[in-house]
């Protein structure tokens, strides 16, 4: 189950501690009506310690008193209209800025609630709450760095503010600074050590941080706090199907959905971890339910991939397509637009920047640490991972993100990526520093990032021993699964299947090219089909060729327990199948355009 399709807690999901009808607000109306209550003296206008001047007019106690008096009674209508009246009357007044920018974010109003909440920020710059709420608003227009910004400046003006530090910990992790996240969010936790979210939040950066132990263990906190709290709930399910502990993460999905019948994420995260019937009469009859209580494109895209899995598991392809379709019109919207004429001239710049003459370079390392599995998606690679790591000497690191980020910056440097010593020797030591937070002990790790494959010629210059085995499907079949497989809009090629026909053919270019250039010995070609059909020869083959003796129990790769976070969680752990191959033939009438791919091109 890929993170994407996990719902985490952003600015959209905590509330503070006020619970009113929509909780997807983080913002603290207790406080704001605490700090109202030092207003009355006129001497101090909130926590900001806005003065009182002869040349600005305040609101009298009494308009004061009248809107703190309609916020404690939860009128919010009624409030806003009050805040709204005041900021017009007394525009220097920045706490009826305060009021109208929270009620603005709590209703969505999120442009609205910027303007009121920077104005407010402007007169109360003093005010650890005004920056806090600030924060949330920002980050609900996806300007991360401001909101941190806002966030750290709450803190400094009140240290002990767990509501800052749970936010600037989510702010943190979002932005892929996940050990400062732990840290934020460790705080907020200690100082309010009964607030359920914080927990939460915390499950969800450890689990980034590969410590899944404490990352379950704070799930169970969050739960433990407050038992009904679906997306802790969620979250531990998945992280249990990561695991493979499948009947324990149905379990919870089916106790979310016992309050919460239409709750998607819970609803469409069963499709996920294992195959549907027609005896799953109760998740069918929810259907209808979940669709109406879908409010975004990604929403119903989520909904249409989880109908399609049910009527493709139960054999009614006609409806599965039908449902994929769908699904993939919607996700499309949210998705990066896919570039035909780009793809193929980033491929053609690629075998032109590493041709063999390019790819042996000094300064590389002599490590056979890493072996890197190889494929385009859904062609088997979290297979060969499952199998491999089963071996006692291997860890496995799952999607790694490493060697693209290299490429892109390598690529802004250099227009035909050119490389000197120091930098091979820096990737080197910053790949393998990488390598063991997967694992210290192991004498090979796994790498499956998704794009290694246009990164073969970089991972090789620097890794020039490093092993690398290359996963090969139908490409009918492959095309056809990714179709079928909600990525969340994070494969623009993904959502038509034109535009996969052409991906999956540049892909083809580029993997002839590195035949052509790599050394045969680091290369291993594996097809899907002989691996499905004639495991423990092609199992032999892949132990040895990654410099390992033969442990008989990497036959039994689908009872390792280890973590799984990719779509293929609940494949890898059943036993060989054959049941995928050919798969495509059951939807020939609807796929015209991926009918024409052959094997190699």
């Amino acid at each position: 189950m890929n993170t994407a399709q996990a719902q985490t807690w952003s600015s959209s999901n905590v509330f503070g501690g006020f619970n009113i009808k929509n909780a997807r607000q983080r913002i603290d109306l207790q406080l704001i009506c605490a700090g109202m209550a030092q207003l009355e003296s006129h001497d101090d206008y909130g926590t900001g310690r806005q003065h009182k001047s002869d040349l600005v007019q305040y609101p009298d106690s009494e308009q004061i008193s009248r809107l703190q008096s309609l916020l404690n009674q939860s009128d919010y209508a009624a409030a806003k209209t009050l805040a709204q009246s005041l900021t017009i009357a007394f525009p220097a007044y920045g706490f009826a800025w305060h009021v109208m920018g929270a009620l603005d974010l709590q209703q969505g109003q999120v442009d609205a609630a910027l303007t009121c909440l920077k104005t407010a920020v402007e007169l109360l710059p003093g005010d650890a709450e005004v920056h806090n709420n600030y924060g949330c608003a920002l980050e609900r227009h996806s300007r991360l760095l401001e909101a941190e910004l806002n966030y750290q400046k709450a803190i400094a003006i009140n240290s002990g503010f767990a509501l800052a530090l749970h936010n600037l910990g989510v702010v943190q992790r979002e932005l892929g600074r996940f050990r400062e996240s732990a840290v934020s969010l460790r705080a907020a936790a200690k100082i309010l050590p009964e607030y359920a979210n914080a927990f939460f939040n915390l499950a969800l950066t450890l689990k980034k941080l590969n410590q899944y132990e404490e990352a379950e263990l704070s799930f169970r906190r969050a739960l433990q706090i407050q038992p009904d709290h679906t997306h802790a709930l969620v979250g531990l399910g998945n992280l249990l199907a990561n695991f493979g502990r499948f009947n324990e993460a149905e379990h919870l999905f089916q106790k979310v959905l016992q309050t919460e019948p239409a709750n998607l994420p819970a609803w469409s995260a069963i499709t996920e971890i294992r195959k549907m019937t027609r005896a799953d009469t109760a998740w069918l009859a929810s259907a209808a339910q979940v669709r109406r209580a879908c409010q975004t494109p990604r929403d119903a895209s989520r909904y249409h991939f989880a109908r399609g899995k049910y009527c493709d598991d139960v054999g009614d392809y006609e409806k599965a397509f039908q449902h994929y379709q769908q699904a993939n019109r919607l996700a499309s919207q949210i998705a990066v637009p896919y570039d035909p004429d780009a793809e193929a001239a980033a491929v053609e710049r690629i075998r032109a920047g590493f041709l063999r003459s390019r790819i042996f370079q000094s300064g590389a390392s002599s490590s056979e640490r890493p072996v890197f599995i190889v494929g385009m998606p859904r062609s088997g690679t979290s297979l060969a991972e499952q199998i491999i790591a089963t071996h006692s000497q291997v860890a496995g690191g799952g999607e790694l993100q490493f060697w693209s980020g290299a490429m892109n910056q390598i690529m802004a440097m250099s227009q035909t990526y050119d490389l000197d010593p120091a930098t091979i020797q820096y990737l080197a030591q910053t790949y393998l520093q990488e390598l063991d937070e997967v694992s210290t002990g192991a004498l090979r790790i796994i790498d499956k990032g998704p794009d290694n494959f246009r990164n073969l010629g970089l991972i090789h210059a620097v890794f020039p021993h490093a092993r690398i085995i290359h996963l090969q499907r139908n490409p009918i079949d492959t095309c056809l699964s990714i179709f079928f497989q909600d990525f969340g809009g994070t494969f623009s090629y993904a959502n038509d299947l034109s535009h996969l026909a052409h991906y999956y053919r540049q892909y083809q270019r580029l993997m002839a090219h590195w035949r052509k250039t790599l050394p045969a010995a680091q290369f291993l070609e594996v097809p899907y089909q002989g691996l499905v059909s004639d495991q423990e020869q092609w199992t032999r083959k892949i132990i040895a060729f990654a410099g390992l003796k033969w442990e008989p129990g990497c036959m039994q790769f689908q009872d390792t327990r280890r973590m799984v976070d990719t779509a293929s969680l609940w494949q890898v752990r059943q036993k060989m199948y054959a049941t995928s191959l050919g798969r495509w033939r059951h939807y020939e009438q609807f796929i015209g355009p991926l009918l024409g791919l052959s094997e190699q091109g």
